[in-house]
């Protein structure tokens, strides 16, 4: 379409259970396997915040960065390719078996047109390479099978992936557009792998990814089980993000069901209020008849997060890393409110947080639940200054290596920008509850006068211990004083 061609038409592409709204002229002949199984490419709005961002530095994979690549990148998945063979695979019949798969390997892909159009021969030649080379950051092979060729490496000179530079690692696991369908890189496995060898396909890729996840600490060292189905690498990281959604603990520690005074009696006033209640009803009908008979009220509407010193100042707030025990499984999306403690799994952040943030909350604009894009949403509002940011790390909620408190905040600040989110809706937005209880304690006079008053006068440590030496002179006068008044009244009778 032309660019004066006036407002796009938005298209609709429905097959078994998926819909996609593309615009007019961008038409696909694939259609997608399903709304989760979607390589597409990021919105034009994100792309003109941070376009560095979604963009490979080193390693290009699929279609929508395949001229991307350099001369020795090239010769490096060729090398991939050629180890294979020497591994006694047979490369006609691995090359027949992506044919076969290239139509479905194709509806993963939402822009297979204009400038990442591609032939048949040319997009399987495409994924044979791609999907060997990334095989060989995944699997440790046997060196006995693998006599090395002249002038080509062996795959073992590339380092695994847990062990990998951290660019390497970044582009493979990270972008959402720089990837190829995972099940073409499990077929290719497949047709690689020794005789008896019975370990999952799905295990011996993940497992890699999970321990890259854990030493960067987004994810417990309990070991999990892939989810499945599982459609790309950056799929595979989101699903070990979001493996598990922890229900809010009750703030009281009082079961309903123990046997205590303060249930008996509880229970007690229950019973007479409802007792009440229908004689109520009885006395008085005409009036029951003229009360509206839906008593349900809409929640008032959830607004944006205060910042981190304010929830400080004016909830009473303090900030702590949520502490876990060795065996729980967590994610760092585990934030908890307890009381006026606001738990939070501690975050570490390089320069590449942002790069896996974003890609994330891209790739959650495919599905209906989007739980990273309201993390997201939270950490930019509550860390938005370097004041935040401090007060944050200080409690040792995150740790961050880049220059100053400053760096870290302006990261924050910006990281949703161009994202949007319906976050009155607590399908998408699971923090919803937290923002109203937060929000309810900002509007507590109590609150507000403790958090102030901790603030100014407690913020360091030399001020408690002047208030505590205060307290005991302002004692010892208390008790001189009545001392002297039981003098007065009752003298001495020696005298």
């Amino acid at each position: 379409m032309p660019p004066d061609a006036g407002p796009s038409v938005v298209i609709e592409l429905v097959d078994a259970g998926y819909a996609t709204s593309v615009p007019a002229g961008d038409e696909q002949i694939e259609r997608h396997p399903s709304r989760h199984a979607v390589i597409p490419k990021v919105r034009a709005q994100l792309r003109r915040v941070a376009d560095d961002l979604f963009t490979p530095h080193t390693v290009p994979i699929g279609p929508y960065h395949h001229d991307a690549g350099s001369w020795l990148l090239t010769q490096e998945k060729k090398w991939a390719v050629d180890d294979l063979e020497r591994r006694g695979v047979d490369m006609s019949a691995l090359k027949q078996m992506l044919h076969r798969l290239q139509s479905s390997a194709r509806g993963y892909y939402t822009h297979m047109h204009g400038d990442h159009a591609m032939d048949s021969d040319e997009f399987c030649s495409m994924l044979l390479h791609d999907g060997c080379y990334l095989l060989g950051f995944f699997v440790d092979y046997d060196e006995s099978q693998q006599p090395t060729g002249i002038g080509s490496p062996s795959s073992n000179d590339r380092q695994n992936i847990g062990s990998s530079d951290n660019t390497v690692v970044r582009d493979i696991l990270y972008l959402l557009e720089n990837q190829i369908p995972l099940f073409v890189i499990l077929e290719i496995f497949e047709c690689s792998r020794a005789q008896g060898e019975e370990t999952p396909a799905l295990k011996c890729i993940a497992g890699p990814v999970e321990e890259v996840l854990q030493k960067q600490l987004y994810i417990s060292k309990k070991c999990r089980t892939p989810s499945s189905p599982t459609h790309h690498l950056l799929d595979l990281v989101y699903s070990y993000l979001t493996s598990r959604q922890e229900e809010e603990e009750p703030t009281s520690t009082v079961r309903e069901d123990t046997p205590t005074g303060w249930c008996c009696w509880r229970r007690a006033t229950e019973y007479h209020r409802r007792y009440a209640h229908l004689v109520y009803s009885y006395l008085a009908p005409q009036q029951q008849q003229q009360e509206p008979t839906s008593t349900v009220q809409e929640d008032p509407p959830t607004g944006r997060w205060r910042r981190a010193t304010e929830y400080r100042r004016y909830a009473d707030l303090l900030f702590k890393p949520r502490a876990f025990d060795a065996g729980d499984e967590w994610t760092i999306l585990a934030v908890r409110l307890h009381g006026r403690t606001l738990s939070i799994p501690h975050l570490r952040i390089d320069s590449h947080t942002w790069t896996l943030l974003r890609n994330l909350m891209a790739l959650e604009e495919h599905m209906e639940a989007r739980p990273v894009t309201a993390y997201c949403y939270f950490l930019s509002q509550v860390a938005c200054t370097a004041e935040d940011v401090e007060l944050l790390r200080s409690a040792k909620v995150i740790e961050h290596f880049l220059g100053s408190d400053k760096s870290a905040a302006q990261g924050f600040a910006g990281l949703c920008n161009g994202v949007a989110l319906d976050i009155d809706r607590l399908e998408r937005n699971y923090l919803k509850p937290m923002w109203h209880g937060m929000e309810k304690r900002c509007g507590v006079r109590a609150h507000n006068f403790k958090g102030f008053f901790r603030e100014k006068y407690c913020s360091n440590v030399f001020y408690p211990v002047v208030f505590f030496i205060a307290f005991i002179v302002f004692g010892c006068q208390v008790v001189q004083s009545i001392y002297a008044v039981i003098a007065y009244h009752k003298p001495n009778s020696s005298h």
